[in-house]
């Protein structure tokens, strides 16, 4: 079941990828629970409006935003992802890059339960694993 739950969060990633929006929410659970434990944007989102109330919060001091899934990795009832963000802030025009890790829960083949944290190893770190 776990290699099917990695494919769930790589087809997630390929419509970010596309921008496809309607493929990505229908692998997302009406009920998804959508946490940042990092950043000035942290806490909570539920549902599909939460995570998009999350994203708005995150891009709106952001002129442009792209994040790219580098690996995924299958730990027992979870995946993480290891990704990489660069974003150019809106006014400052200061521009970043940095890594998150994401911990995915999927359940019958939903994401329905995503958490940022700061790095991969933090992600891996919350489900008991290390690098």
């Amino acid at each position: 079941m776990s290699q099917e739950n990695v494919e769930v969060v790589r087809r997630a990633w390929e419509a970010i990828d596309r921008r496809d929006n309607e493929s990505l929410f229908a692998l997302y659970d009406p009920n998804i629970v959508w946490c940042s434990h990092y950043g000035p944007i942290s806490g909570s989102y539920h549902g599909h409006e939460g995570v998009r109330q999350f994203f708005r919060e995150w891009t709106d001091a952001l002129e442009t935003f792209r994040a790219r899934a580098e690996e995924f990795i299958d730990a027992g009832d979870f995946v993480v992802v290891g990704v990489t963000v660069w974003a150019r802030g809106r006014g400052s025009g200061v521009e970043a890059e940095m890594t998150q890790g994401h911990l995915c829960t999927v359940q019958n083949g939903r994401l329905t339960r995503v958490e940022l944290f700061e790095s991969k190893d933090r992600a891996l770190e919350a489900v008991g694993l290390s690098e």
